[in-house]
């Protein structure tokens, strides 16, 4: 079996880390399992070391995007073949690991992006549909290539494309989405989706909780303009 990784960033979520690491831990796949712990001010770590599961600790809150990046490095880093991204909330499934794998390890994409939308297994609340359909469209109008889950944070990477993450300027340390997806279309890495489930999150509160969603689509907006800028500068943008 070829190396695979599986990266959890981690903020704050002693209630749901434990559910998260026992549903994949009794999961048919031996995969790696590394927690990135990102600054958390609860117990996230001493629970993730009690169940034996590798973890990294940030020595303050860096945020999610630099929360996976720090998981893509070690990657490299460790010369895993594959790794898959995994939220530490509950929501994603451990079955749901099979349908990425499997995609993933016929080598024909570079990124196999969980999609939320494609079993409309989710109604987001109205802030978050807003910034769902906004993005949505941005990346097929940037593009030409419909993605029907651009938030998703369950993701199969091979090594290109995870190695390429790990470089510097090449990855948001806020909100990695729809801005990412147009850079590394842009730059010929092959994307596939596949469909996942999800659940209601358990207990805690989403990143993207309250107005926060309106901050994450400012933020993620401002970024896809700069990637526009820079391509266009730089001469980068595949015709």
């Amino acid at each position: 079996m070829k190396k695979v990784l599986l990266a959890i960033p981690a903020f704050n979520e002693e209630k749901n880390i434990g559910l998260v690491l026992n549903d994949l831990l009794a999961s048919d796949k031996e995969f790696d399992i590394l927690v990135i712990n990102d600054g958390s001010k609860d117990r996230t770590e001493s629970i993730v070391r009690k169940m034996g599961v590798d973890i990294v600790n940030l020595p303050f809150n860096l945020g999610y995007g630099s929360a996976l990046q720090t998981g893509y490095k070690y990657a490299v880093l460790k010369n895993y073949d594959y790794l898959i991204t995994y939220d530490a909330d509950y929501q994603h499934r451990a079955e749901d690991l099979n349908t990425v794998y499997d995609m993933l390890i016929e080598d024909k994409y570079d990124i196999i992006l969980g999609s939320r939308f494609l079993n409309k297994d989710i109604k987001p609340d109205f802030l978050k549909r807003i910034a769902y359909l906004l993005f949505k469209n941005l990346v097929f109008i940037l593009t030409k290539k419909k993605i029907t889950d651009p938030t998703s944070g369950f993701q199969g990477l091979n090594r290109k494309a995870f190695s390429f993450y790990s470089k510097m300027d090449n990855y948001s340390p806020d909100f990695p989405d729809a801005d990412i997806l147009i850079m590394v279309l842009w730059a010929g890495y092959r994307i596939k989706e596949v469909p996942i489930g999800v659940r209601k999150r358990p207990t805690g509160t989403s990143m993207h909780n309250g107005i926060k969603p309106l901050i994450y689509f400012v933020k993620v907006f401002l970024s896809i303009l700069i990637i526009i800028f820079r391509n266009r500068i730089m001469g980068r943008r595949k015709k």
